[in-house]
Order: structure tokens, then sequence, then C-alpha cells
């Protein structure tokens, strides 16, 4: 700790020698709780809410779509996914073995929305001219409506077969019969409508707009009604849940004052909503990401949630508990969607498609972040707490450097002493520390690391005095009121006892001159010691008259 200490002297000369009270003693970098959890790397395993780690459900890398941006996904229920890419306006058809076909080259860029029909055709919405292209089972391409949209961001059909189309930059939703006749079914105050979701239960219409964030129902009637006005600009998504509740994702801009829109806010933290029966709104959970792109039905009633960037899958409970699934390499998820043979999610900056779960990951890394112990350090014990199942495994390693950045100066990585729950580090001192842990499940068992603990010595270092500030002879150190009779100057020394400084009293000057002379008469030390390992200081100060060769020590 740094101790400033301001003493008085009447005489030319000092001497400072500060000292470390206690020498440097052991530290503990802890890793425990979700936000410390959620700093460091992981590799097929989960971050739960309260920040254990756990294998995660299996995630592999499924078909072959090397596109900027896999936008949509839809399956047709013989195996068989197909993916809506951009920047190059391709749909591809992934058969279950993973075996990756292109579908359809559009003249457009981006093929954003797809939805398929109870024939099995494979309807196509595009940007940047709108239009909606109908593919049927042996891969024939139509145009099915030429929208006078610039964006078609959703298709969905509605009881009666016909396709609902949802379209910007004029938030416009069209209804198209089978036959291809269109007709505007709801011109919304919205720039654009990015999801339309039928809730055939309640004869309605669920859409989801940016520009004013709200999510409206649209009646059997055509009447619509704003059921919430999120606080963010944009509602990317909305998930109907199985009891009749709704999931709302809310990104972008925060919400304008009186719906003005040129004053609104910075993008803030994308928000899940959950909207009950009675109409409430209940702020679920918040991202740490920017946008939320994708909403899907989880296990045990959670919600799984694509956010973007970073890209990452997570898991949230009803209870607004948040377990990190999968954080991909890929900057965004902007699709999942389930499948006859499993759950996928498309991504965004580089366009891939994953299969993951119901399994879990036979084996799984967590990489912590980097720890810097400021100094150079010797590293001791690693201990950690958590759960390990029969036949399950956890393996710890740890390696070092002197960059903040590990790189090919840095140690390898080094196993951790074997123990049941603690082990000796092996790695050599530096000044930068990681830890990563292997963790080995069993069929559908997963060992489980809840906080882990490493202690650390600094190596001892000098303190040192960084700045001295002496006052000059005859500069005044009372600059106070005048005062015939001043206050005493005085201080404590380290054994307690209290020293004071008078001035003597002068028979031939007044009250103010006497003032003046013990004013004058006093030289002010003021420094500042510090000591690199933190250690508290005690400062010895010893005194000489110039020119006199004896230190004399306060």
């Amino acid at each position: 700790m740094r101790k400033s200490t301001t003493i008085a002297l009447a005489l030319a000369g000092a001497l400072l020698l500060p000292g470390a009270l206690r020498a440097v003693r052991t530290a503990e970098w802890e890793t425990s709780g979700r936000e410390e959890m959620a700093k460091g790397d992981p590799t097929g395993v989960t971050i739960g809410p309260l920040g254990h780690l756990e294998l995660a459900p299996r995630f592999d890398t499924f078909g072959d779509v090397s596109e900027s941006y896999a936008w949509a996904l839809a399956s047709n229920g013989n195996g068989d996914l197909f993916v809506g890419t951009g920047d190059q306006g391709k749909i591809f058809k992934v058969e279950r073995s993973g075996k990756t076909l292109l579908l359809f080259d559009s003249l457009e860029l981006d093929v954003i929305a797809l939805a398929l029909d109870a024939k099995g055709n494979l309807y196509a919405g595009t940007s940047p001219d709108g239009i909606v292209y109908r593919i049927d089972r042996e891969g024939n391409a139509t145009t099915f409506f030429d929208s006078p949209e610039s964006y078609v961001w959703d298709l969905a059909f509605d009881a009666d077969g016909d396709l609902l189309v949802a379209t910007g930059e004029e938030g416009k939703l069209y209804e198209v019969d089978p036959s291809g006749k269109a007709s505007l079914l709801y011109d919304s105050p919205e720039t654009n409508i990015l999801r339309i979701v039928p809730d055939e239960a309640n004869e309605r219409v669920l859409l989801g707009g940016e520009g004013a964030g709200l999510l409206l129902a649209l009646g059997a009637g055509g009447s619509p009604r704003v059921l919430f006005d999120a606080p963010r600009a944009e509602i990317a998504d909305i998930l109907l849940g199985a009891d009749g509740r709704i999931f709302v994702a809310c990104s972008g801009e925060e919400e304008a004052p009186a719906g003005n829109a040129k004053d609104r806010g910075p993008a803030g933290k994308a928000l899940l909503y959950r909207i009950e029966k009675n109409g409430t709104a209940v702020l679920l959970w918040e991202s740490e990401a920017e946008f939320i792109y994708a909403l899907a039905l989880g296990e045990a009633g959670s919600v799984l949630v694509g956010t973007g960037s970073p890209g990452t899958l997570t898991s949230v409970s009803a209870d607004g508990e948040a377990t990190e699934v999968k954080r991909t390499v890929e900057s965004q998820v902007l699709g999942i969607h389930a499948g006859e043979d499993g759950t996928y999610a498309a991504t965004g900056n580089q366009g891939r498609v994953y299969r993951f779960g119901p399994e879990k990951s036979a084996e799984g890394t967590y990489v912590s972040e980097t720890k810097d112990a400021v100094n150079l350090s010797r590293w001791g014990m690693l201990r950690w707490s958590g759960e390990v199942p029969s036949g399950t495994g956890v393996r710890f390693e740890t390696r070092s450097g002197n960059t903040s950045v590990p790189d090919e100066t840095w140690s390898e990585w080094e196993r951790v002493g074997a123990g049941e729950r603690s082990g000796r580090i092996e790695s050599p001192a530096a000044r930068f520390l990681q830890w990563r842990v292997t963790l080995e499940g069993k069929e559908d068992e997963s060992p489980r690391v809840d906080r882990v603990a490493i202690a650390y010595k600094e190596h001892n270092l000098p303190p040192r005095v960084v700045s001295v500030d002496v006052t000059r002879a005859g500069d005044p150190f009372y600059q106070g009121p005048a005062d015939p009779r001043p206050e005493p100057l005085f201080q404590v020394l380290s054994d307690g006892a209290r020293v004071e400084y008078q001035p003597m009293e002068s028979r031939d000057r007044g009250p103010k001159e006497a003032v003046d002379i013990w004013a004058r008469s006093v030289r002010v030390i003021r420094w500042q010691p510090t000591d690199p390992n933190g250690d508290e200081l005690l400062s010895d100060v010893a005194i000489r008259q110039e020119g006199n060769g004896d230190w004399k020590t306060l």
C-alpha cells in the first residue's frame, strides 16, 4: 500500500529510507461465477448460469455451405435441410448424410427467408429486388411474387394456405394465394416487418417490426393491435411458446422518447422479453451482445437464443438463467431450426450450418483468460471444486510467459501435478499465466468444474521513493490569517511520541512579526514512497546539518 507522509523540519537535509513492514505474501487468483468464467474460451464446454463448466451438446458442422451468410433454414420432413445464403443469393440442399447440393442460384444477393408448403414446394424471399421464388420438388424455380419492395424478410403460410410476405423498407405485409395473386394485407407503421408468426389458437398473426420496435397482432379481420412496444428499435424474432406465452427478441438502438426516431440513443444490449397471457411484458434475459437474431424452443421450457457479435448460442431457462451452449468462431448466429434429426444453427461471417444435440460432446476444453501478476511471479498450487461422476475425468494444465498475449515465447502446456482436487503448477516463473481444463465424459455423463484458485507469489522487489519536495528556506509555512498565538506544529513519531515545535517569542517585535518569524523558521519535506509488490511501507527519516556528515535518525 502506498503511504504519503508529511513532516516539518527546521534543519537543512534529510535521508529517506523506506522499508517494507512485511514480506511479499502469497496471493490467490480465483475464477468462479458466470462473469469471470465468461472471460475464457470454451470449446465443447457450456458455461452455466452460476459459472460452472460442463460438457456441451455435441456441435458438428453440417454440410458444406461456403458462403458469407447462412440466412435461413427450412426442412421438408424427409431429412433434407434447405439453406438460404448470401452474398450470392444461393439455396443449398443438405441431405441427411451431410451431402450438399446447390438447389438454386438466383440473380439476387441474399436469400433471407424460406418456407415450405404442404406439397413440398420451397418458397424463397430475397433482396435487393424483393422477389419471392417457388422451387418445386424437382428443383425447378419460377418467380412466384415480384413485390414492389426491396426486401422480403420473412415468409409464413396461414391456415388457408396463403403465403404471408413480410417486407421492407415500407413495412408492408402481403398475402399471396396459391395462384400467385397478391394483395396488400397490412401497411404497418414500421420501416420493416422482420418476422411473421401465425397464432392459430388465437386466430391472429404476430408481427415483429423495425423502426418503432412494435410487436403487433393482426386479427382475422385485418385489424392491428400493439401487444408490446419494445425499448429497442427492432423486434428481430418472435417465438410462440407451447403454453401460449410469447418470447420477443429486442435489438438495435434504444427507444426514442415520444416515438421520435431521430432522438434514438445508441445501440445497447439485446433483450429477451416474455409476454404473459395477460399481456404483461417480463424482461427474461439481457444479452452481452448487441443483437439477438434467432429464437427457438429448447428443452424443459427453455429458449435457445442466437446472438451476434459475438456469435453465441445460449439456453435461457424459464427463470431467466442463461447457459452458454456454444461460442462460435463466426460472428453471428442468424438462425435456429428444430429439424427431424436434431437442432440446426446457421451463422454469418462466415456462413455455416451446425447440427447439435441432444447427446453431449465426449470431450471439451476451456482456456482461462490471461492472468497478469504485474511482476515476475512463482506459481504454487492449483485447487478446484466440482463433481467427477464415475467414468468421467478432469485434467488441468498451465502455461506461462512474459507477454500479455500468449505467443511462441510462452512455455508449453504442462499438466498440473496429480491430486484429487489440487496439484502443483510446474510452469516456470513469469508475469502471465493461463490454465486449461479438459473435461472427459462418459455416455451422457459430464464432470463439472465450479471454481478454480491458483496461488502465486511475486518476486520481492525493493521499494523506492518516487518524489521528494523540500520547501526553500524562508518560505512561509503558516499561510492563514495572522494570529499572535499560532497553533503549535507537531508530529507523532512511530513509537507514539508527540513532538511539538514552538517558535521563540521576540521581545523586540510585535505579534504579527513574531508570527512571520515562526512561519519562516520551518522547512517542510514531503515524500512519496512506493513498493512494486504493494507492500505496506515504513520510512526511516534521517537529518543532518549541511556540511556535517553525521546523520541523525528521527
